[in-house]
């Protein structure tokens, strides 16, 4: 009996401390509320929605399948996208990771087909219900009844008043007599003019006398041209002076001698290597003229390059994917040079430029374009470029000195920058040559 009554105090001991444990839990629950406010709830939601993003994200960036089978199965919208805008799914594809990219896309689409069917369950229910058509029964066309008409007997019906002579309204009948038309009046007849007589002088007409034209004078010798005995002087050439320059527009230099102040093998405009004579071995001929004819397109040739001393540094120590050593890449069309190619270790881009800063003048546009490196993300290449008007033919050049070579392949090359010397809208020369052609002069 004793040991019932013992058993039986500490389970309501236990009661108690539940009890006790469970206030105190509400009034913690209650108080916390009050104290954080109504929208403590949406913060916490909205901070765990965040760093499921960073885990998803960096899961992609760091290649890790399970952290990101972790952060999708935690919640993660897969749908959400980065400051460059693009999904989780692009990013891995972008790093070549196509195993998660297909994950994630599969992803996509489940949440993408639950989320028409929850739309499509929520219209249906707000939908009013229609009764079923019992289509045992014939069908019968509903009956409309028509309404009354009114009656009205012939003794209340008003009696039209009665006019007397004729009916105002009838159509009466008026016979008119044709206008007379006008007779055109006859024209009186013209005499015709007697032709007049023309004299006959005997004596001549003297014509009137003609002024004599005034003397040319002679225009002033050009200094340091001798006169020739028998042949006028040469006017004297004015001065024209120089357009203003256009607002907003980069400033164009007039380049000397025709081109800008490079080397000597750079020059737009020059004629390509003399092709050798038939005879002797064809490795011999390759090693004097390294040139490719690519037909109506013109020609392309890798020829040797003697870069100043301050520019010759960066020039040449690089083995890529075009060439080796001090070269550069030159295209010809019509029999003349319009495109220069030539690449430098893109460490030393800011060295290039200010190389090139010293010799032309600071770079008329600083700009940048963006590149798709393989299997990375999208980058940034900086650019500068400087623009001349070549002294004979008037034609706009540019000079253009980019970081990363992007011009040769589909992807650029992140280890090597490039110089380019062309006119102003020319495509070059990559369309129709690829830098294995070229890597056969090597």
């Amino acid at each position: 009996m004793a040991q019932e009554i013992v058993t039986k105090n500490r389970l309501l001991e236990l009661v108690r401390g539940i009890s006790k444990g469970l206030l105190v839990i509400l009034v913690w629950t209650v108080l916390g509320g009050l104290w954080l406010g109504p929208g403590a709830g949406v913060a916490v939601a909205q901070g765990h929605l965040e760093d499921l993003q960073k885990r998803l994200f960096s899961s992609v960036q760091n290649k890790d399948m399970n952290a990101l089978r972790a952060a999708v199965n935690a919640g993660a919208d897969v749908f959400a996208t980065d400051a460059l805008g693009n999904r989780a799914a692009d990013m891995a594809v972008d790093l070549g990771q196509f195993d998660m990219a297909y994950y994630l896309l599969a992803v996509m689409d489940r949440r993408r087909q639950a989320a028409q069917k929850t739309a499509l369950k929520t219209v249906q229910e707000a939908a009013p219900e229609v009764s079923p058509v019992d289509k045992t029964q014939p069908f019968r066309a509903a009956r409309v009844e028509q309404p009354a008409r009114a009656v009205v007997s012939p003794q209340t019906e008003p009696q039209a008043p009665q006019i007397k002579g004729p009916n105002p309204f009838d159509v009466v009948v008026v016979r008119q007599r044709p206008a007379a038309v006008p007779q055109p009046k006859s024209r009186p007849k013209l005499k015709r003019a007697s032709k007049p007589s023309v004299a006959i002088l005997s004596a001549p007409v003297s014509a009137p006398a003609v002024r004599a034209a005034p003397a040319v004078r002679a225009a002033p010798a050009v200094a340091g041209v001798p006169a020739v005995a028998g042949v006028p002087a040469v006017p004297a050439v004015h001065a024209v002076r120089a357009a203003p320059a256009v607002a907003g527009a980069p400033a164009v230099r007039v380049a000397p001698g025709g081109a800008f102040d490079l080397v000597a093998g750079m020059v737009l405009g020059k004629a390509p290597p003399p092709k050798p004579e038939a005879g002797g071995s064809r490795l011999r001929q390759v090693e004097s003229w390294r040139c490719v004819s690519k037909g109506r397109w013109g020609l392309v040739c890798l020829e040797p390059v003697d870069w100043p001393e301050e520019l010759g540094a960066f020039f040449g120590a690089t083995g890529g994917r075009l060439y080796r050593g001090q070269n550069v890449v030159v295209g010809y069309k019509g029999g003349r040079a319009n495109f220069f190619y030539a690449v430098f270790d893109a460490a030393q881009f800011k060295a290039v430029v200010a190389a090139f800063s010293r010799r032309l003048g600071p770079p008329d546009v600083v700009g940048q374009r963006s590149i798709k490196p393989f299997k990375k993300l999208l980058s940034v290449n900086p650019v500068r470029t400087w623009y001349a008007v070549e002294a004979g033919t008037g034609r706009k050049m540019m000079l253009e000195v980019a970081e990363f070579e992007d011009q040769s392949g589909t992807f650029p090359s992140m280890v090597e920058g490039a110089v380019k010397l062309t006119y102003v809208g020319e495509p070059g020369v990559f369309r129709y040559i690829t830098p294995v052609e070229l890597q056969g002069f090597n």
